[in-house]
């Protein structure tokens, strides 16, 4: 589709009610466990303990997710547990010899198949994916196939009833496409919603039909000689137009102005764009009354990277306005003011940053420049905190932590102040390894009397991982 059309479409806000489908399942994998060598299982339980006039008492016990591995380091399966440490899910994963994900499949806790995806795929990287679910109480299971081209563009999907391991599985919503001189018309049907859209050769729409129960709207699409969008017209179950937009543009096929009628041909708002060295620099939204009479104005202002860096806010029957300023840095937003139309400060925002684009202090600030809360920090990276400090307007640190890392980045040690910086409590993270460096378990002991340093053990975790 040309690139300027997708800017007309984006421009006009149109949304096109296009049936949405679940994303696949997260496949956990070695990396993101954060295990080395050729893991083949892996298994936890966590304890917790409290203490009683000075005796420990296990408080509880909780199983983690046992994992179990291939020789290739894919993951197999996948079993949760409930509060009961009772097996209540399970999910198994097959992957072809391309280490894509070929199927997932859940089994609840009396391993009967609760819902599944299955993949395939084509030469130019497009995929299909069968998803199924069951539906309570009477188990019927659903297929629905959707198809995608080289692009990821959605091309097909089809729900249809057929039988499988003796479980029905019957029509829930449908999606059709059919292709002729008009265009490729798409429709979707699921209970009482019904949409039906054409787009033309260039992937752009002309028509759009959508019913929900009552409610039925309808769209037309015109385009210029250029083909660039030009008017969208709007019309209800009577036919009648309900509104319009029309959109003007510059030789270079940037749009200038945005109109929105009324069934009348009544402005409803006005949005024009000026442009500076080929991007958006301002844009200005005006709002009407039934009298045509300016209601508000919205004014915009963007930086050469497409960041907004300043708007306003004005009334036409309220003599103040309100003006919000941006300052950008290497992409980072450092400071932000909201003022009135005679630039008392109404609220603002102060961000500062290291090197690597990782916040480092953040000031919000009240009316007249008083400073609301304060946060600084030090991170080793965009998880790992080493110091947070935060105070309130009256300067007094309501929360402060720090933290230190190994470097793998576990944590090691958690120390929490009071609001006098004078130490709250002490977490010790202590780990033993096995042969390939993955911990094997961990304890954390907790003091809260650093002086005398009596600690106590919390909690701790034991994995057991087996290798190939």
């Amino acid at each position: 589709m040309d690139r300027r059309v997708i800017n007309g479409f984006m421009l006009v806000a149109l949304l096109l009610v296009v049936p949405s489908f679940p994303d696949a399942q997260s496949v956990p994998t070695l990396e993101t466990l954060r295990l080395n060598g050729p893991v083949r299982s892996l298994s936890s339980e966590t304890l917790t303990y409290s203490y009683i006039n000075g005796d420990r008492e296990m408080h509880s016990r909780r199983r983690g997710l046992d994992y179990d591995f291939d020789r290739r380091g894919l993951v197999v399966s996948e079993v949760s547990y409930d509060s009961y440490n009772f097996g209540n899910r399970r999910r198994a994963f097959e992957f072809d010899a391309s280490k894509r994900i070929v199927s997932i499949n859940s089994f609840d806790r009396n391993e009967v198949l609760s819902d599944s995806e299955d993949y395939t795929y084509d030469s130019e990287g497009g995929y299909t994916r069968t998803s199924y679910d069951v539906e309570y109480p009477a188990r019927r299971l659903l297929e629905s196939v959707t198809v995608y081209d080289g692009d990821g563009l959605i091309v097909r999907q089809t729900t249809y009833t057929a039988v499988r391991n003796s479980q029905e599985r019957r029509v829930r919503s449908t999606t059709k496409v059919e292709r002729s001189s008009e265009g490729t018309t798409y429709s979707y049907s699921a209970g009482s919603r019904f949409e039906s859209f054409v787009v033309d050769a260039r992937g752009a729409p002309k028509s759009d039909y959508y019913r929900d129960g009552s409610r039925t709207v309808s769209m037309q699409y015109s385009y210029d000689s250029k083909g660039l969008l030009s008017r969208v017209e709007e019309y209800d179950s009577t036919t009648r137009r309900k509104s319009s937009w029309e959109v003007s543009y510059t030789p270079q096929g940037q749009a200038t102005e945005i109109s929105h009628l009324d069934y009348l041909d009544r402005l409803v708002s006005k949005v024009n764009m000026d442009y500076e060295s080929g991007h958006l620099s301002s844009k200005q939204s005006v709002h009407y009354d039934a009298d045509q009479k300016p209601l508000f104005t919205w004014l915009y202002h963007y930086d050469s990277e497409g960041n907004e860096i300043g708007k306003s806010l004005s009334f036409a029957s309220f003599p103040d306005r309100f003006v919000w300023k941006t300052r950008y840095s290497g992409g980072k937003m450092i400071e932000q003011t909201v003022t009135n139309g005679s630039g008392r400060l109404l609220e603002g925002y102060q961000g500062s940053y290291d090197s690597r684009g990782l916040l480092t202090r953040r000031v919000q600030l009240g009316r007249n420049g008083v400073v609301r809360s304060t946060l600084d920090q030090v991170l080793r990276s965009e998880k790992e905190v080493e110091s947070y400090t935060s105070t309130d307007a009256f300067g007094v640190t309501d929360k402060h932590y720090t933290n230190a890392y190994d470097e793998k980045g576990k944590l090691l040690r958690a120390v929490t102040y009071n609001s006098d910086i004078s130490v709250l409590s002490i977490k010790e993270y202590r780990y033993q390894y096995d042969r390939f460096g993955n911990w094997t378990h961990m304890e954390v002991y907790e003091s809260n009397n650093p002086q005398e340093y009596y600690e106590r053990l919390i909690q701790s975790t034991t994995r057991n991982i087996s290798y190939y």
